[in-house]
């Protein structure tokens, strides 16, 4: 689970201005499967996209505190939507949303970079089925709970190297900066999957 890929990659990376018009119409122009995390001031939020609509666990369980709130952008302060090429990030900076695209493959204006996979173990060493295509994760005594976007078996003990976790991919590209100095430039999230912890 540790081991890093590193792999020479082609990516576009663009950031503009936007509205939350933008925000909203953007669910219908991605492909099927992509998944969403939104940072909301209540909390975080996990979706995924099917034919061209936007499923949370509000809307498989609308009766589920704390599940009960439905998406809304209006408090939401960063929104991530992702899938294996590409990440569209927004987030709210002083009232104004903006927009970040990386896209990854041979595309125009794409140029070619260093970049490594890494997961991160998210929260959660218990599950529970959640819809057809969700997992309710709690974690620990804490009772901390978040429902993601994918269907998992997690059932852990404390230090148990062989258990299964849900862990966040992240690839992150690298360049030079002003000094010559090979270092990460930015990052993005590429998706969710159930591993073996501690591998």
């Amino acid at each position: 689970m540790n081991e890093r890929v590193q792999q020479t990659i082609s990516s576009v990376c663009e950031s503009q201005p936007v509205t939350v018009n933008d925000i909203s119409n953007m669910v219908a122009t991605v492909s099927d499967g992509t998944l969403m995390l939104a940072h909301l001031q209540t909390g975080i939020m996990w979706g995924r996209i099917h034919n061209k609509q936007l499923t949370t666990a509000h809307d498989i369980y609308k009766e589920d505190t704390p599940f009960s709130q439905p998406f809304d952008v209006a408090i939401a302060t960063e929104i991530r939507f992702f899938n294996a090429t590409q990440e569209i990030f927004f987030w709210n900076q002083n009232g104004q949303w903006y927009q970040r695209t990386i896209t990854d493959g041979a595309i125009d204006g794409a140029t070619a970079c260093d970049a490594f996979d890494e997961y991160h173990v998210l929260w959660g060493d218990s599950s529970e089925p959640y819809g057809d295509d969700f997992t309710k994760l709690t974690e620990g005594a804490q009772g901390l709970k978040h429902v993601v976007p994918i269907v998992a078996n997690i059932d852990t003990q404390p230090n148990d190297e062989t258990a299964k976790r849900v862990c966040l991919k992240v690839r992150h590209y690298f360049g030079e900066d002003d000094n010559g100095i090979n270092t990460i430039q930015t990052s993005r999230l590429w998706g969710i999957e159930e591993v073996t912890y501690g591998k």
